[in-house]
């Protein structure tokens, strides 16, 4: 029983994000956002992707008027590589959040 258990929480921990890679794809959030954008992790071309996306001031326009994730699908044509990160995190964060909301009120 131990075993599984040790087992369960190892794949848990893989598969939720960590608070370090929420910071690093607090991005996704606010593209435009220059303090966030800087300090990112991701890849080169994934970084000069996201600069030259928040120098787009009609994008700037329309994120301030749209819900998060239509804004981010109405740019997937344009910013193909880009969104496909976003849609990861977003992703991930909506896993993680229904995981940390829904688990404490579970009875065994």
């Amino acid at each position: 029983m131990k075993t599984h258990f040790r087992e369960l929480r190892i794949q848990l921990l893989e598969y939720f994000v960590t608070d370090n890679d929420y910071f690093s794809n607090k991005w996704v959030l606010n593209p435009f956002d220059e303090n966030i954008v800087a300090t990112g992790k991701q890849t080169i071309e994934i970084h000069n992707q996201i600069i030259e996306f928040s120098a787009d001031k009609t994008l700037q326009l329309q994120f301030s008027s749209q819900d998060l994730n239509m804004f981010w699908l109405a740019c997937r044509n344009e910013y193909e590589n880009l969104v496909t990160e976003v849609l990861k995190t977003l992703v991930l964060f909506a896993t993680s959040y229904l995981y940390k909301k829904r688990f404490p009120s579970m009875v065994v």
